[in-house]
């Protein structure tokens, strides 16, 4: 966990210290697969039908990973428990209904997303001008 995620390590650090338990929540062969076929889409296609293909693989690997996360969420985490979970942005992670989720997002980041959010209105406004003037 150092080594992907420092920052995290540290909290997590700390927070063994006063007692809490650190859990894994990743099979290691689906999150490798789930990688790979991540490195693979990246790489870009000439033919749309690889394109496709990994495309599929990757979706159903990192459905596979996130529904194993869940799972393994709603049987280790108990009534009444707070559980600290690293994950990166945009995953499709569902959490059991009885959880309750808050998202702790880094101010800069908060910002980056303000910024694009800003970009899309006003493009979609400028778009929506133009269409006015046809």
């Amino acid at each position: 966990m150092e080594q992907v995620n420092a920052p995290g390590y540290h909290i997590s650090k700390e927070k063994i210290a006063q007692g809490a338990v650190l859990e894994s929540t990743e099979l290691l062969d689906l999150f490798d697969e789930c990688m790979d076929w991540q490195r693979c889409l990246m790489l870009g296609f000439f033919s749309q039908k690889v394109a496709r293909i990994v495309a599929e693989n990757y979706t159903d690997s990192a459905k596979q990973r996130y529904q194993y996360i869940s799972q393994h969420i709603s049987a280790t985490l108990g009534q009444g428990e707070v559980a600290l979970l690293f994950m990166g942005e945009g995953h499709a992670l569902q959490f059991p209904p009885d959880i309750d989720v808050f998202n702790i997002i880094p101010p800069a980041l908060d910002e980056i997303h303000r910024w694009l959010r800003d970009r899309q209105q006003a493009a979609k406004e400028g778009k929506a001008d133009e269409t006015e003037k046809s």
